[in-house]
């Protein structure tokens, strides 16, 4: 066991090494709770970015306490597990809900994504609010089945795309919202990557071989919880590097998707072809068309656009909304310029991310988060539609929901949708043919084995 931590030692480096990156999930209906109580949390995951929500449960005044910490790995998680000596801890969730539930308010799920959709889909059943890391989950089906399970719980729900919170981000919605930008024709959201900038021929790199035989388990982990749902293997130390494999990681799409592409996503109100039950099946499909250097089963393409066609939503025209992994000077397109942010050197990390709106009227370019954004022509910025709007902190957004004194921006209703729309770009680039998708219904109508690429099975012992 390694030496004792103070907990001030902990936390403190916990929270500087997150780098003030923020993710959590979010909600519909609360509890009700006095407005000085503190909210029960059981965090699953506690290290990596688990560290950071360790440095948010000890923060005096914040308005968390920890209930209850789990980790599948208690070699690497036992400087968490030190900083609360007198907090329950646990390998399996399911044993923390179990045995701890009752005092547990709220379940943070801070684990590789390949097993966070069961862990949340478990907490919201168990009648608890959840705060869910990005990506929500691995799959269309998952994040589709978490928004059901969400709604029928009513429970309180938040995925960590903190950015979604902020003043800035709300103003720029509203910008859009309140039609300044003229009909919304494209939205690009992008993120660093390796695509050529030009059209020339594009050497195609092999897909990955998955290793063979068998490693003994290190020593504190529990191999069998780390692989949740995901198909039986035997312990390797690569596949234990999870984010080399298709089944376990969700690649950019999945990491800085969820970040970049909310504010176009909330802004053009995607989100409500998932509930446009009255519209013609033909009027709420969405065309997805991928763009990649070849098709990979077993690994993830080095680079990728992949343009989703999407149909009306009430007043708002209909538009693409693409997504590029590298080729960050398409921008230069869409804008007819390029954002004063991105020249500065060295280049700031949420430059290398973002999003571009192009519209009947004018133009908006946002960096990684939505909370930096220029519009064109200028003078919008001043719209009396931006004045007002206030955001508040991701997490503190979350924790007023559970006592039933706010609801979050970024809950399941919103970035469920978000999640299912970013996580069928995967499964284009699995089967690398476009396919039409209902999002009413959550089924793929002209291609069987996309349709089947919406959900792997889970191994038994292990479902939503």
């Amino acid at each position: 066991m390694p030496r004792r931590v103070s907990r001030r030692r902990f936390l403190r480096r916990a929270g500087t090494g997150a780098a003030g990156v923020v993710i959590l999930g979010g909600g519909l209906s609360a509890r009700s709770f006095a407005a000085n109580n503190s909210v029960g949390v059981g965090l699953v995951g506690v290290s990596g970015r688990g560290a950071w929500f360790m440095s948010l449960l000890g923060r005096k005044g914040y308005g968390m306490r920890p209930a209850a910490l789990c980790d599948v790995n208690s070699k690497r998680a036992a400087e968490a597990f030190a900083a609360f000596p007198d907090v329950p801890k646990f390998a399996d969730f399911r044993t923390m809900l179990d045995k701890q539930g009752k005092d547990i308010d709220g379940v943070i799920a801070a684990t590789p994504e390949f097993s966070r959709a069961i862990i949340l889909a478990a907490a919201i059943k168990a009648g608890k609010a959840v705060l869910g890391e990005k990506p929500l989950t691995r799959t269309p089906h998952e994040a589709r089945v978490l928004r059901e399970l969400a709604r029928k719980h009513k429970a309180v729900t938040q995925m960590g795309n903190q950015g979604s919170s902020r003043t800035t981000f709300q103003q720029a919605k509203a910008l859009v919202h309140a039609g300044l930008l003229g009909d919304l024709k494209e939205v690009h959201v992008w993120s660093g990557g390796s695509e050529p900038r030009s059209d020339a021929p594009r050497k195609v790199g092999r897909d990955r071989t998955p290793p063979t035989g068998s490693q003994p388990v290190p020593g504190g982990l529990h191999w069998d919880l780390w692989l949740a749902g995901a198909a039986r293997r035997d312990y390797h130390v690569e596949w234990y590097q999870w984010k080399r494999w298709r089944d376990f990681f969700t690649s950019s799409l999945g990491w800085a998707g969820p970040h970049s592409a909310a504010l176009g996503f909330m802004s053009a109100k995607i989100h409500e072809l998932w509930d446009a039950v009255d519209l013609p099946k033909d009027k709420r499909t969405i065309r997805v068309t991928p763009k990649v250097p070849g098709v990979y089963k077993v690994g993830l393409p080095q680079w990728e656009i992949i343009r989703y066609d999407v149909p009306a939503r009430g007043r708002m025209a209909p538009l693409t909304f693409t997504w590029h992994k590298g080729a960050m000077h398409f921008i230069e397109k869409a804008l007819g310029g390029y954002p004063e942010w991105r020249d500065k050197k060295p280049r700031p990390w949420w430059t290398h991310g973002g999003s571009a709106f192009v519209g009947t009227k004018g133009k908006l370019d946002a960096t990684h988060y939505g909370d930096h954004w220029n519009v064109y022509p200028a003078e919008l910025a001043k719209a009396d539609a931006l004045k007002g709007i206030r955001g508040e902190g991701h997490e503190q957004q979350w924790i007023k929901a559970i006592r039933g004194q706010s609801k979050t921006v970024s809950n399941f209703d919103v970035s469920g949708p978000l999640t299912e729309l970013l996580m069928l770009g995967n499964v284009a680039t699995l089967v690398g043919e476009p396919l039409t998708y209902d999002p009413v219904t959550g089924t793929v109508l002209d291609h069987p084995a996309a349709q089947a690429a919406l959900h792997t099975p889970y191994r038994k012992g292990w479902s939503l």
